[in-house]
């Protein structure tokens, strides 16, 4: 993929979100956000022939040792297996303390239109579990009752393998 290519990715997304023009700065990188609280980078990677899409959520507070243990063992349940992350991987950035969600993305090298739709839906994905980390850290840590991450998943439709 080429950058040309990668700018498409960038274009749709400006045009999805109904924000300005959109573009990659010298280090390949985009930055906008989520409900004014979401930080996002995408970052176009030509080694990896991929963008990377990171989305900053939420600071994870050293509150007292109970919550924030049972905070870090929900994220891990929540990660496992993509259950609650859209695809991506959840994690804590050591610098900063954010709990982030992070997803590469590798494109084609001749672009395709059904690539933009793949794109948007996955993004828009990565944008809802963003959300509810998001609502889930600020309810635990700010001692409200958090819907379970269990509530979300309709045991039902599961398949263990």
């Amino acid at each position: 993929m080429s950058k040309e290519n990668a700018g498409q990715f960038i274009k749709h997304l400006a045009t999805i979100l109904d924000l300005n023009e959109l573009n990659f700065d010298e280090a390949n990188s985009v930055e906008l956000s989520i409900d004014d609280n979401i930080g996002v980078i995408i970052h176009y990677a030509e080694e990896l022939n991929s963008l990377v899409v990171n989305l900053l959520i939420a600071p994870i507070l050293d509150t007292d040792t109970k919550t924030t243990t049972d905070l870090l063992y929900d994220i891990l349940c929540g990660n496992y297996m993509w259950a609650y992350t859209a695809g991506a991987n959840l994690g804590i950035d050591r610098e900063s303390g954010l709990l982030a969600l992070n997803r590469i993305f590798e494109i084609a090298p001749v672009f395709a239109n059904e690539e933009l739709t793949m794109f948007e839906d996955a993004f828009f994905a990565l944008a809802g579990a963003a959300r509810y980390w998001r609502d889930y850290v600020n309810g635990v840590q700010n001692n409200d009752e958090p819907q379970s991450p269990d509530a979300l998943l309709d045991m039902n439709n599961i398949m263990r393998v």
